[in-house]
């Protein structure tokens, strides 16, 4: 049976933690169950709701990778009553364990905002933040000398929204043309039935 470590391992593989930008978001173990249940089945969502954790109790889930911390802010208490507070406990009762790589999945190669920039068709990226760039397959004993890698990116020349909005819905990629009728169709309606 695989462990929530292992799983979180793998996880850390691809989105270091130390990519991530605490100086305002909350990653990585959100939720260490003391009974996991088997560590086998992972759930990968971006939030965490009360349907994503029907669904994990009914298929057997051990850990969910949200991309969305669960748990965002300090919480006082955990109440049956708070909606977030229920996620979490009904998790923890479930045998589950949580996960959450967030700004860290954002700003790795290849990452999310990589993503997004190549969507924009953008070929000109500009680190806002500088960070280390950790090859995927780079176990910890094996890590090279580390090189700057953007940990947040921006595209220039900047745009503002409504020159982005406009380039967005005027790519063909945004609204794609409809395949032409095959030759046999007429261009023409066809006429209604008559009623005689």
């Amino acid at each position: 049976m695989a462990s929530f470590q292992k799983v979180v391992r793998a996880v850390e593989q691809i989105a270091p933690l130390r990519l991530a930008d605490c100086s305002w978001d909350n990653v990585g173990v959100m939720v260490e169950n003391p009974k996991q249940r088997n560590a086998e089945k992972v759930m990968l969502t971006i939030d965490f709701t009360k349907e994503v954790l029907e669904e994990c109790v009914g298929e057997g889930v051990g850990v969910v990778v949200a991309y969305h911390p669960p748990i965002f802010r300090p919480m006082k208490c955990l109440k049956m009553s708070d909606y977030k507070s229920m996620l979490l406990l009904e998790s923890v009762v479930s045998g589950m364990s949580i996960y959450s790589p967030h700004s860290a999945l954002d700003s790795t190669h290849g990452g999310i905002n990589d993503w997004l920039c190549e969507g924009l068709n953008t070929t000109d990226i500009v680190p806002t933040r500088r960070t280390w760039k950790i090859p995927l397959s780079a176990s910890a004993a094996q890590l090279p000398s580390p090189h700057p890698r953007p940990s947040q990116t921006s595209f220039s020349p900047r745009k503002n929204l409504s020159t982005l909005k406009t380039s967005v819905s005027h790519s063909p990629q945004a609204h794609p043309s409809p395949p032409p009728p095959p030759a046999s169709q007429s261009a023409q309606a066809p006429a209604p039935p008559s009623s005689a």
